[in-house]
């Protein structure tokens, strides 16, 4: 992977990869919990903290981050995201991005995931 680092006034990174052939932000797949039913959320961002910060604020709900997983730019996170949803469909809680299963499967979801978009 090329990466040419770019700093941008608000001091986010930015990579010209050749996987998307174009200028990302550094993104994350992440994994969240606090909803208060047992389901976790996988999806991505470029800040995660920043996501779960938001999701409080719309919910009103204890949502925390539980784990991050940094990737090479947001091409990467959407598809690890993306296989890591169909690994998890069995879990799928009815509702959004939630999967109704421990913390370790989601991680064990995503780490394979993120293998995979690297091959």
């Amino acid at each position: 992977l090329v990466q040419i680092l770019v700093r941008h006034p608000e001091e986010r990174v930015h990579v010209i990869c050749e996987t998307c052939d174009r200028e990302c932000k550094r993104s994350f797949v992440y994994i969240m919990t606090g909803r208060g039913d047992g389901c976790v959320k996988v999806g991505y961002a470029a800040d995660a903290k920043q996501r779960a910060a938001q999701l409080r604020r719309a919910t009103g709900l204890p949502i925390q981050l539980h784990k991050r997983y940094r990737v090479s730019c947001e091409f990467q996170a959407w598809e690890a995201e993306d296989i890591a949803h169909e690994l998890l469909a069995q879990y799928w809680s009815g509702k959004g991005e939630w999967f109704r299963c421990p913390e370790w499967v989601a991680e064990a979801a995503i780490e394979r995931a993120i293998r995979e978009t690297r091959r």
